[in-house]
């Protein structure tokens, strides 16, 4: 997905702020794990972020934009790992991130173990951020 990058991302030497980074990750996340959701028949599923670790590699400056790409790279019995980069147009990496996420039934708010055929469908890799 590409970011254009806002002006209220940055400091006044018109560097974008970690926090910034940080919040386009988890955009791309949920709107990943959330389109694996739609494909599955699975109701009342959710997911909560329990571990996030993010490297930043390069700066960033306003204007401009970035793409962030991101992939499931495991899947536990209850929880998944994604993860995600961060580049400019010219391919340089700027951050990277590895987030992990646990399901849970939203109605309970219990995790539970991740159904198989929804296992199969996170490991199938047909959806990208």
């Amino acid at each position: 997905m590409k970011i254009d990058i806002r002006f209220t991302d940055t400091d006044a030497q018109k560097n974008v702020n970690h926090t910034a980074i940080v919040e386009w990750i988890a955009h791309a996340r949920v709107k990943m794990l959330d389109r694996y959701a739609e494909l599955s028949d699975i109701n009342d599923l959710d997911h909560v972020l329990v571990s996030l670790n993010v490297n930043f590699s390069g700066k960033i400056f306003w204007p401009g934009e970035v793409e962030i790409t991101g992939f499931v790279s495991e899947v536990g019995s209850k929880s998944v790992k994604t993860e995600f980069y961060v580049t400019d147009k010219d391919g340089t990496d700027l951050a990277d991130a590895e987030c992990v996420n646990v399901f849970f039934i939203t109605y309970s708010g219990k995790s539970i173990i991740i159904p198989e055929e929804f296992k199969s469908l996170l490991l199938s890799g047909k959806i990208s951020a």
